[in-house]
Order: structure tokens, then C-alpha cells, then sequence
């Protein structure tokens, strides 16, 4: 994309009119389509960067909230302790891969910013928030795994 970028300018910066021998050749037109054709570009990888971003995102975001409801669970049997046990073992696990895929898509939105690729303000707002959401769900797992811990040692 900066390879995009930088052509564009350099497009815009060369001489409209140049000379070869006896042949006079009028280069604005050619310029104005290159960067017209660059433009159209870089709006249609953008288009399809935030689609794939927007899917990451959602996908994220459920897998975010699915746990979340999961560690909510009461665990009054022991089935429902082994479950709720089996999402901290899960958010612990989960964690390398979450940060990662959080930091791609913070990354695909920080590209579509920047190249002024038109995103509904509410995707980046969620984007914003999609790591702090993570972390705090981490760190809420830590709690309930803590509390549960308690609770056994109390019954002992």
C-alpha cells in the first residue's frame, strides 16, 4: 500500500508536458487516469480489508462473549463446576491466540484509517475496545478461579 502511496505522488510530481526529439507528449491526461485507477484501488482493498476485518472482529468479539457467559455460570453441581472450571482452563489457553488476533485486527482498522477508507465509527469504537474487553474477561476468569479455590479450601 505505501508502494501505491508513494506512485501516486510520484505520478503527480512529474512534468505534464515533456519533449522527446521533435515529439511534444501531453502526460496529464495519462497522470489523472494512473492516479484516478490507484484511487479506485485502494478504495476496493479497502472495502474488502474491512470486510475481512469486520468478520475477524465479530467472530472475536463472540468468542469474547460466549466465555463470558460461560464463566458466569453458578456452579451449583459438579458438572456445572467442571464447566466452569473448563472456561478458565479455556480463557488461559485462549490467550496467546486472542492477543494476537485482537492486535491483527487493531492493525487492519489502523490501515483503514489511514488510508481514509470509509468505516462506520461504531467498528472502530468496538475495535478500540476489543483487547480491554479481553483483558478484563482474563482477568475476571483469574477471580472466579481464585473464589473457587477459596470455597474448597473452606470445605476442607
Amino acid at each position: 500500500n505505501f508502494n501505491l502511496l508513494f506512485s501516486q505522488e510520484q505520478v503527480g510530481n512529474q512534468p505534464m508536458v515533456k519533449e522527446v526529439d521533435f515529439i511534444r507528449l501531453h502526460l496529464g491526461p495519462l497522470a489523472e487516469s494512473v492516479q484516478e485507477n490507484a484511487n479506485a484501488w485502494v478504495t476496493s482493498l479497502g472495502k474488502l480489508l474491512n470486510i475481512s476485518a469486520r468478520e475477524n472482529m465479530e467472530s472475536l468479539k463472540g468468542t469474547i462473549d460466549q466465555l463470558r457467559v460461560d464463566l458466569g455460570r453458578s456452579p451449583e453441581t459438579l458438572e456445572d463446576l467442571k464447566f466452569v472450571l473448563k472456561t478458565i482452563s479455556n480463557i488461559q489457553d485462549l490467550t496467546l491466540d486472542v492477543e494476537t488476533r485482537a492486535r491483527d485486527i487493531t492493525e487492519r482498522y489502523r490501515t483503514l484509517r489511514m488510508y481514509n477508507i470509509e468505516v462506520p465509527e461504531k467498528e472502530f469504537e468496538i475495535c478500540e475496545k476489543i483487547n480491554d474487553e479481553w483483558l478484563d474477561l482474563f482477568e475476571q476468569s483469574r477471580r472466579v478461579n481464585q473464589s473457587l479455590v477459596s470455597d474448597e479450601e473452606e470445605v476442607h
